[in-house]
């Protein structure tokens, strides 16, 4: 009960568990309540995870907050995953703010890492994205 560390992780997989079954709202709620404890055990891969579920659910301004920070701890901790998917997050709400221009930037950073840390899938997926956003449908396949 009182092993922070412990309890932040449970909050994690709670979260993540609701997120991936597509209950947005719940998997927000858990995040927002478990925060202070990723905080308090300094867990910065889990203070990026918030951001995803509030993207989902078109909370965009509180997604585009906390993916600002995600971003930037992903980097610092070298989170390969988080490296990739919170630029490509970023990418997806600036496309759907209907700025191209800037998503395509994070769109291109979120490839190049997929292409640094070997992920083909990943990096495939995006580049996809990117020739989709161009125009470029014969790219795009």
């Amino acid at each position: 009960m009182h092993d922070l560390k412990r309890y932040s992780w449970a909050n994690q997989t709670l979260g993540w568990s609701l997120h991936r079954q597509g209950k947005f709202t719940e998997a927000k709620l858990v995040y927002e309540r478990a925060l202070p404890f990723f905080i308090n055990v300094d867990n910065k891969k889990m203070q990026s995870m918030i951001s995803y579920t509030y993207s989902e659910r078109g909370y965009n301004e509180k997604a585009f907050d906390y993916l600002v920070q995600a971003i930037r701890i992903t980097f610092k901790i070298n989170d390969e995953r988080g490296m990739i998917s919170s630029p490509e997050v970023m990418g997806n709400l600036y496309k759907d703010a209907g700025e191209t221009e800037t998503a395509l930037i994070y769109y291109r950073l979120a490839s190049e890492n997929g292409k640094k840390m070997n992920q083909p899938v990943r990096y495939n997926k995006l580049r996809g994205d990117i020739a989709l956003l161009l125009g470029q449908l014969e790219s795009a396949k």
